[in-house]
Formats: C-alpha cells, structure tokens, sequence
C-alpha cells in the first residue's frame, strides 16, 4: 500500500492538491497521515476542512490527524522539533519496517524545520520518494485558512483543488542508508561502528546530536510495536 505523511500548517490546499497531483500519476495513497502542531487554527479550520475534502473526493482514502500531532501550537525549540521526529519515525517505523508499505512525504505544509525533520527520517528509513506543491502564486496566496475561508464556494474550489496546469508536483529522489535502523541505533550508542562509512558519520556527530538521534530512533521502535 501507498502511504502519504504530509506536513501541514494552516493552509489547507497542500493536502488537497497533492493528493490530486498524486491520483492523477495513479497513485492514490491508501492512507494519509497529518503531520502538524496543536495549533487551534489548524484544528478548528484546517483539518474539518480536509475531513470534508476526503469525504467528497477521497472516500475510499484513511485519513489519520492525531498519530502525528505534537502538543505545542507551533516549532519553538528542540523540544519541540524532538517530539516531532519521534512521532514522524514511529509512523515510518511502523508503516515501511512492520508492514512494508511504500511511503511518500509531502513537504509542502508546515514549518521548514519540519521539512528537515521528515526528510532526515525519510533516508534512515527509506521512503520511496519526497514531494512538494508549487501552485501558481494567485492561487498560494488564498491559501491561509482565514483567508481562505472568505472566499465564494467556487473559487474556495480552485484553492483546494488547482487545476493541473495551475500547480506542479515536485518530486526529489531519496538517497536511503544502507544500513538498518538496528545497525544505525546500535552505532549511535556507541559512538563507532565496524563499518567505515557508519563509523565516520557517527564519530562526526556532536554527543548531544548523536544521543538525541538514538532516542528518537528508540522510541520510535517501541512506539510502533505497542
């Protein structure tokens, strides 16, 4: 199965257009994971919003809101970027690792630390590609949810759903690792490893990066087998 994890912030239409974008190269995700803030924009506009919009266009689509939500309305520290990625791995772990899903990312919503964070993620597990949404600038510019909410129905339409000559998908190959996350977790605990190539990544690392990464990679591992 195709599987989506979209970053999304508080303009809707990234969710929406992708996923047109995506059927129309014949492929449709089978389910879709938000990843997002608790940010009450979001949360009272944005997502009733794409609920509505799978409902009418993607019924046959899951949709899944909260597995990748954080509790901070928005990216303030590394704490916050922390929470974020553990919540991204446990989705990659579970969905590539324990099932053998292919996973797509979409980049187009959201913060650019939250890009960075998904596309890290997306080499060490091994994502089959990395998106992104341009839309002509007419159209972006509605996009904001306030914004967007005060349009007439018919051009609230064009905004969610662009039509193919207005919007363009990007797709950016994924170099993964050849390592296995065990392996990966294993060489960040000690800070070496046997393979060369491994061993110079991790030896590069400052201490504080290098054990931050083995906790997300861990508990990304335990929050996909419980």
């Amino acid at each position: 199965m195709l599987v989506l994890i979209a970053s999304l912030g508080r303009a809707p239409g990234v969710i929406t257009g992708t996923m047109d974008a995506l059927i129309e190269q014949g492929k449709k995700p089978g389910r879709v994971y938000l990843a997002t803030t608790s940010d009450q924009l979001i949360w009272d506009g944005c997502i009733p919003l794409i609920r509505e919009e799978f409902h009418k266009h993607y019924p046959n689509v899951e949709l899944r809101t909260e597995e990748a939500c954080i509790k901070s309305d928005d990216i303030y520290d590394e704490e916050d970027n922390a929470e974020f990625m553990r919540k991204v791995a446990a989705i990659m772990h579970k969905e590539i690792i324990a099932s053998g899903n292919e996973v797509y990312l979409s980049l187009a919503g959201g913060r650019k630390t939250m890009s960075a964070a998904m596309v890290l993620l997306g080499q060490l597990y091994g994502v089959k590609s990395v998106l992104h949404l341009l839309v002509d600038p007419e159209l972006e510019s509605k996009g904001m949810i306030k914004r967007l909410a005060e349009l007439p129905e018919e051009e609230k339409r064009l905004v969610l759903h662009p039509p193919a000559e207005s919007r363009r998908l990007i797709e950016f190959p994924v170099f993964a690792i050849p390592w296995k996350i065990d392996q990966v977790i294993l060489a960040l605990d000690r800070g070496s490893s046997e393979d060369p190539h491994l061993d110079k990544i991790v030896r590069g690392m400052s201490d504080r990066t290098r054990k931050l990464l083995k906790s997300i990679l861990v508990e990304a591992e335990r929050a996909a087998r419980r």
